[in-house]
């Protein structure tokens, strides 16, 4: 599913970027706030929150196991 669609604009893109999806390389928080112009503790709170989301989508959608929710 385009679960990531769902997902605020800020929150797909950290995800994008922290798991390299999308075409994306893997970047680290630091390089991830320097892209979107906020502190690396902010990117893990967006990533934490993004990351319940879909977590809350799967299990909404019936996906008991996801790869990257470990």
């Amino acid at each position: 599913g385009q679960w990531l669609d769902l997902l605020p604009k800020q929150q797909r893109i950290v995800v994008e970027h922290r798991f390299g999806l999308h075409g994306h390389g893997r970047r680290t928080l630091e390089e991830v706030g320097e892209l979107l112009g906020v502190t690396r503790e902010r990117v893990r709170q967006v990533q934490l929150a993004a990351l319940a989301k879909l977590r809350e989508i799967s299990q909404r959608e019936g996906v008991m196991e996801a790869p990257f929710m470990d």
